[in-house]
């Protein structure tokens, strides 16, 4: 692992993370084959075929995904430069009084500052160092925290723990009654992530736990809510949303995963949330 992280930092000294050619990176050293092996066999527990370059894209963005964090975590300055985002579209930025959801995916440290990035304050859940084991992880996620935070536009980061329940509440609920932003990837959360209950939604691919007390609480709060997702494409960042309709948390829920499955069709190197997947989720143990 430290030689693989620090190859890493070397390229990051003065490249961000798209500038990096991956292809250059000693493959020997990769510290996530295991991953890797897992998400080819869901791949083909779900039919779909895995051949030598999906693979190779595989590895790529766990490889992206690591300089993304590395770089939020010790270097200063904008972790992506603005032309390597491809959508200028009004869609592609935040606005308030909208949620967003978004999935385990390879680019879901960035997707809050992504739609930052046109100045509207955005709060995006985030998995507190306080879960960590592993001290260097959770070192390093405090430090992308930090850093990440100041290109957030004001918004601050949601850290979600058991121990301080009530003080991450209180900050949801402040952005909530502020108007602003929220960004939360919702699939398959352990138990104490949910913002308050959770659901299982019927996919094509098998059943998904999802964090439904984000939507309830923002729908309440009248929110509009969107689904986001961002792939990595010729060198550039594109960001895809679809406004999700509905006057139920079950119908935001049912297009929320139609959207994910849709994109997993698409960009089936690219949902990290795979792994998660459970392909039979009996409702009564939920």
């Amino acid at each position: 692992m430290d030689t693989y992280l620090s190859e890493l930092m070397q390229h990051l000294s003065e490249r961000t993370p798209l500038q990096v050619d991956v292809g250059n990176i000693n493959k020997q050293n990769f510290p996530w084959i295991n991953a890797v092996a897992g998400y080819e066999r869901m791949l083909g527990s779900l039919g779909v075929h895995c051949d030598v370059a999906m693979r190779d894209r595989i590895i790529e963005n766990y490889i992206y995904r690591d300089l993304i964090f590395l770089r939020m975590a010790q270097f200063s300055g904008r972790p992506f430069s603005l032309h390597e985002v491809a959508n200028s579209e009004e869609q592609s930025f935040a606005r308030q009084e909208t949620l967003y959801l978004g999935s385990h995916d390879f680019f879901q440290v960035i997707t809050p500052l992504l739609l930052a990035r046109a100045g509207t304050a955005v709060f995006p859940f985030v998995d507190s160092p306080l879960n960590m084991v592993d001290p260097v992880v959770a070192a390093l996620a405090r430090a992308v925290y930090e850093n990440g935070q100041q290109y957030l536009s004001g918004g601050r980061c949601i850290k979600v723990d058991q121990d301080n329940r009530e003080s991450w509440r209180s900050h949801f609920e402040a952005a909530l009654q502020a108007g602003s932003a929220i960004y939360a990837a919702i699939d398959q959360f352990p138990a104490f992530m949910r913002v308050h209950d959770n659901s299982v939604v019927s996919g094509k691919y098998g059943q998904y736990r999802l964090v439904s007390g984000a939507i309830s609480q923002s729908m309440a709060a009248g929110y509009k809510c969107v689904y986001v997702k961002v792939v990595q494409m010729g060198g550039r960042y594109c960001i895809r949303t679809k406004g999700l309709t509905g006057d139920t948390v079950d119908a935001i829920c049912s297009q929320y995963v139609a959207e994910v499955e849709r994109d997993f069709d698409t960009y089936p190197d690219g949902w990290e949330g795979i792994l998660r997947l459970l392909p039979s989720v009996p409702v009564s143990s939920v």
